[in-house]
């Protein structure tokens, strides 16, 4: 493969066409900072001159102004914008080009615009992509006239193989991307946008030497074993430099957890998750690893496996279902590939022990995460499951019985009992408890409400429900609450438990009343689908 695929461009332009772009402005740009650090560490990396020929930014719109007026907002809306792309060429020493995709950003959510008194709409329905947030753009070069415009979406970008590998490329994809991590890249770096430098300058890649180097370049010699990629723990020390905390879990040290346990929890939560991949290459005949950024995913409630396969004694029989069965694929950043592509869930699904696995699998997790947060999501849910086996099963409702609360005993005894496990804060949980109360849905008591206002910062949302109950409405029966900064002891760690007819606040606590109207709506973490 060439070093600087051209694929990436491709797929931008192929969903710049997929969203009926109608109109696109092409504007060569001034360097800027970002651009002559490129420069100035390719420069260091190939010990002689290299310059940036081209600097081209392109940006796509979904209508076309009649008077061409750019500037113009009633002719052309913020809102118009379908994304945007960076494109730079390196020319190198040896006078070769090297061409890559410095960013790109395309919009992650409908958008409804008027053309000559027709109304458009564009989505992917059941696409959800939980890890982006507002970026700026601008047209204009000069910083006298330019204009700006929002667009939420998420960060794309392409290694260069000569000062970032892939990656420098997937963790940019996925700060780039985060909500939740953009004060404190404003913090550290005084913009909101994690760069290839400061990567380079925490880790102490300075060029100098093989040791110091990434990537590769013509006249790098045969002998010199330069870094190809970065280790988790350099990731971690770039991660820890923002004031966050990188979880790891890699599947070849525990071969008993399945990649999807780790990584639902984390990308559903809207948190940064990286996923590592490892493959035989047969062309080259040769391992080859990879990282990719993952954002979001497809759901189908229509698929028949989750629950067929306990009905049927598919081997190996669970205690529960998990929310992720119902996912087709992820969506994920690829940096050979291209933005917002759909990763088949069971491709990379370790069937056999990872070392011993020929085909492309997962390898690792890595999940950006408060540095407050110790329990991993998949953690957290199996404590959950088991509190929640032991307090449906154990607790009798005096008259009348809890019609739910039957269905899930029911359920539980054949298995069908269905999970989804979230990290949220206690602001946003007692928001969730408030929704549903003005609903008429549930009714804390004063004294349960004020226990509720006590919750830790973070805590792992487990929610419980049926099958078709979950895939018809999106709705649950019942909460567990684990607390996200504890170890695994359950008498540290466990929350809040509740289902229809009663609660129960920590392991120490007592059974209370607890009133459920009916089935309760799910946590909204991202309502918008993706457009295109």
């Amino acid at each position: 493969m060439l070093p600087c695929p051209p694929y990436p461009l491709h797929r931008f332009f192929t969903l710049m066409r997929k969203m009926q772009a109608r109109s696109f402005v092409s504007e060569e740009l001034v360097l800027n900072s970002e651009l002559r650090d490129e420069e100035y560490m390719a420069t260091k990396r190939c010990g002689d001159k290299v310059e940036i020929s081209h600097a081209t930014r392109l940006t796509f719109f979904a209508s076309l102004p009649e008077t061409r007026s750019w500037n113009n907002k009633e002719e052309l809306p913020d809102d118009h914008i379908l994304g945007y792309a960076v494109i730079v060429t390196l020319r190198l020493p040896n006078n070769n080009l090297r061409t890559f995709l410095l960013e790109a950003i395309t919009r992650g959510h409908i958008v409804s615009y008027k053309l000559r008194q027709k109304a458009f709409t564009f989505e992917v329905p059941n696409y959800y992509v939980h890890n982006s947030r507002i970026h700026k753009t601008c047209l204009g070069t000069n910083n006298s006239y330019n204009r700006i415009f929002p667009i939420k979406g998420t960060f794309f970008t392409q290694q260069n193989d000569l000062t970032s590998v892939c990656a420098h490329a997937a963790l940019r994809m996925a700060v780039n991307s985060s909500t939740f991590l953009v004060n404190n890249i404003k913090t550290k770096l005084g913009n909101d946008k994690l760069t290839n430098k400061y990567i380079n300058e925490v880790l102490g890649l300075d060029f100098s030497s093989p040791e110091k180097s990434v990537g590769y370049y013509k006249n790098d010699s045969k002998n010199d074993k330069r870094k190809m990629g970065l280790t988790a723990t350099e990731i971690e020390k770039v991660v820890v430099s923002l004031g966050e905390r990188l979880s790891v879990t890699n599947f070849i040290e525990d071969s008993s957890v399945e990649y999807d346990k780790v990584l639902y929890p984390v990308m559903e939560s809207g948190y940064p998750a990286i996923l590592e991949i490892q493959g035989w290459d047969i062309m080259r005949r040769e391992d080859f690893a990879h990282a990719l950024s993952v954002t979001g995913h497809t759901l189908n409630t229509d698929r028949w496996e989750p629950e067929a396969k306990y009905g049927y004694g598919n081997f190996p029989i669970k205690p529960y279902i998990q929310v992720f069965e119902w996912i087709c694929h992820y969506i994920m950043s690829d940096d050979n590939y291209g933005m917002d592509v759909a990763l088949p869930s069971e491709m990379v699904r370790n069937d056999v022990v990872p070392l011993k696995n020929p085909k492309l699998h997962a390898t690792r997790v890595l999940s950006i995460l408060p540095k407050t947060v110790r329990l991993t999501g998949h953690r957290a849910e199996r404590i959950a499951m088991e509190i929640a086996s032991q307090l449906i099963t154990k607790t009798k409702i005096a008259n009348p019985k809890s019609y739910w609360l039957e269905k899930l005993k029911k359920r539980h005894k054949h298995k069908g009992l269905v999970c989804r496990t979230i990290l949220t804060t206690s602001k946003k949980y007692c928001s969730h408890i408030k929704e549903n109360v003005e609903r008429k849905l549930l009714k804390p008591t004063e004294v349960q409400w004020k226990k509720l206002r006590g919750l830790p910062s973070y805590i792992w949302v487990t929610e419980i429900s049926i099958p078709n109950l979950y895939s018809g409405n999106k709705a649950k029966l019942g909460d567990v609450l684990i607390k996200a900064s504890s170890e695994i002891e359950k008498d540290d760690c466990f929350v809040l438990g509740w289902f229809p007819g009663f609660a129960r606040f920590g392991i120490k606590g007592k059974h209370e009343l607890w009133y459920v109207g009916n089935h309760v709506p799910l946590m909204a973490i991202q309502e918008k689908p993706l457009l295109w």
